[in-house]
């Protein structure tokens, strides 16, 4: 499709622009590209607020950048590679070295006259660090940005493609709803009216010499999903500074500038795992990007030399005799597929890499020779846990050594993607042309490793009262997708009873375990493994693991509590521990609560966590299948553990 690219030149500011700070996490998740972040400046005792919104990646500075692989989620996603978001440590070394931003919203209003204006219109000066002044005569007051920004959702019945359109506030058109009577010199003003705290009681006016402040409007009813409309999207992406020619014409509604709908990441992520993890590779993908692309260029036997001469370790000889720790083969094979031109797998779906990465797991990984390897795993077995816990599990593993890259592949706006696989599911573009390559980020921490008993889960399953609760979960998904898309969901969007039963389990552990740890519950992330589509028993895995990218991730507290007398303590008091919130009894009764009413009984004093830490956005949660709700003892997986009289009460 033809678009018309903005001059990002003529939207620079003339003086010095002003810098935050982020950091690379964020530049992958919440402050990705596309998003809105707020940037606030001192100076002589007073404060500048400057909204902007993170630029595509046409406009980063890709050269300065590192690269990172993971051949497998590279293929996945189809580009050649990663590169890491630049650092504060960066951007002080080099000039150039920072994520580009555009002011957004361009729509400010004045904090002493309260006119509503843009730096382009000349209603605002734009004064770099300092911020836009108001040009009135006499007023010099800093520009604000509006807190309302509008975005596009779909028209009934139609697809949601996601293309992340955003715009300005429509004020005029606010104010003015009939084109036929809309002012041709709008001067507005944006004042509270002192009436009311709410919305009612900020009210848009025009002080043109034709409106002389008789035309008003307040914002009551902004948010509505019909107030505006009478106006419909232009396709803006300020993110890309362009705009679709031929428009949008989806409707659009009024969001707040930081609210949460805003921008909803769409990351993709993949763990490391044999012969990926082995050190050849690290050592080539951390200090040979010079030779990579090299690869089918130069002979050979010439470039494995050049590799020994730029890495002294890979020609470190053995302890035990004159060879080298690595030979020949081993390093055209990381060479080639690091360069792409190898037999790496073809994944065509984040459940098909999942699979592979279980399978890695369940087979376990000693340290190798040289130390230097990011998988390393220790399996258990389940019988080693203290009866009766032990009927309950089918495998527990210890993850030593793991290493996570996370992608940004785009965003969505107004909505969150209601399941969907993370390697395809619709999504923003953040870019305006096609590009070799993905910011993101790699993790590297340690785990525990563990999953059920299938026999037993599909005995639950079969359960009446499972099943009648699972239908409450279902009819309010069914709801929830027909007031957005107003069709009736595919049948693979409806959870299963397993993937609810793993998903709230894994929430308590996270929340236990940073208790007994010493970690964060933000420094925790679960990776959720559960598939019942193939012959045999399926997949009832549940990894929960360091997700930060410092130091903190590696410091060998979680994997101690994986060892089975300390792992059946610590299951055990997250199984106490859920059987009482203290929201209940409301929150054990609710039938339906959080975004969409996608939980059941859980809720923030219970079972919430961090959204850094969740797959799924904190919905698809229900303490009620995990260890029953008061009468109800044939509910709960667990409920067993604590005796038919103590089922969802667990004290």
């Amino acid at each position: 499709m033809a678009r018309q690219r903005r001059n990002a030149a003529a939207n620079a500011p003339a003086r010095p622009a002003a810098t935050g700070t982020v950091s690379r996490s964020q530049a992958v998740s919440t402050f990705g590209a596309g998003s809105i972040y707020e940037l606030r400046r001192y100076s002589g005792g007073a404060q500048s607020l400057h909204s902007v919104m993170i630029a595509g990646l046409d406009d980063w500075d890709a050269a300065s950048l590192a690269w990172i692989y993971e051949p497998v989620l590279a293929r996945a996603l189809n580009v050649r590679g990663f590169k890491l978001p630049p650092s504060e440590a960066d951007f002080q070394r080099r000039d150039r070295c920072h994520i580009p931003a555009y002011r957004f919203p361009t729509w400010l209003v004045c904090e002493r006259c309260y006119r509503l204006g843009q730096v382009s219109t000349g209603v605002f000066e734009d004064l770099g660090n300092s911020g836009p002044r108001c040009r009135a005569s006499g007023c010099g007051g800093r520009g604000i940005p509006s807190r309302l920004v509008v975005a596009c959702y779909p028209n009934q019945g139609e697809e949601d493609s996601q293309p992340g359109h955003i715009d300005d506030f429509p004020w005029v058109a606010w104010l003015f709803p009939e084109k036929e009577t809309r002012c041709t010199t709008p001067q507005l003003k944006l004042q509270t009216t002192g009436t009311t705290a709410g919305l009612a009681g900020l009210e848009v006016s025009c002080h043109c010499s034709q409106c002389k402040g008789n035309v008003r409007r307040s914002l009551e009813g902004v948010f509505s999903s019909r107030a505006l409309s009478h106006c419909r999207c232009f396709g803006s992406r300020p993110w890309l500074q362009d705009r679709d020619p031929n428009g949008c014409e989806r409707p659009v509604r009024a969001l707040l500038r930081g609210a949460s709908n805003v921008y909803f990441p769409v990351t993709a992520s993949a763990i490391s795992i044999p012969p990926y993890s082995q050190s050849v590779f690290q050592l080539l993908q951390d200090q040979g990007a010079s030779i990579l692309p090299s690869v089918g260029t130069i002979n050979m036997a010439t470039l494995i030399q050049m590799a020994r001469n730029a890495i002294p370790e890979l020609s470190r000889l053995r302890e035990d005799g004159d060879e080298p720790l690595y030979n020949d083969a081993e390093i055209e094979a990381a060479l080639h597929t690091l360069a792409g031109t190898g037999n790496v797998p073809a994944v065509q779906s984040e459940r098909e890499q999942r699979s592979r990465e279980r399978a890695a797991i369940l087979v376990g990984r000693e340290a190798d020779a040289q130390g230097r390897s990011e998988f390393e795993a220790a399996v258990h077995l389940q019988a080693a846990l203290p009866a009766p816990l032990n009927a309950y599990f089918s495998h527990v593993v210890l993850v030593h050594r793991i290493r996570e890259v996370r992608a940004l592949r785009g965003f969505c706006r107004v909505n969150p993607p209601l399941g969907g696989d993370a390697y395809t599911t619709p999504c923003a573009s953040i870019s305006c042309t096609t590009q070799n390559w993905l910011p993101a980020i790699e993790v590297r921490g340690e785990g525990i490793y563990f999953e059920l008993d299938p026999v037993r889960v599909r005995d639950w399953e079969k359960r009446d009262e499972v099943k009648a609760r699972l239908q409450v979960l279902r009819a309010s998904l069914f709801t929830a997708w027909q007031r957005r898309f107003r069709t009736e969901p595919p049948e693979e969007a409806y959870p299963t009873a397993r993937y609810v039963l793993l998903h709230t389990l894994s929430h308590l552990l996270i929340k236990q375990l940073s208790l007994e740890c010493g970690y964060s519950s933000a420094s925790l992330r679960e990776r959720l493994y559960v598939r019942d589509d193939q012959p045999g028993p399926g997949e009832l895995g549940i990894l929960i693991y360091t997700a930060t990218t410092g130091a903190d991730g590696t410091n060998g507290g979680l994997v101690r509590q994986g060892h089975p007398d300390r792992f059946a303590n610590v299951f055990l008091a997250a199984l106490e521990g859920a059987g009482w919130c203290s929201s209940d009894p409301l929150c054990a009764e609710c039938r339906g609560q959080g975004s969409d009413a996608l939980n059941l009984a859980a809720c923030h004093a219970c079972c919430l966590v961090s959204e850094t830490s969740c797959e799924h956005h904190n919905t698809f949660l229900d303490r009620g299948l995990v260890i029953g709700l008061p009468g109800r003892s044939l509910l709960g997986y667990f409920a067993e553990l604590f005796g038919p009289d103590n089922a969802g009460d667990a004290q």
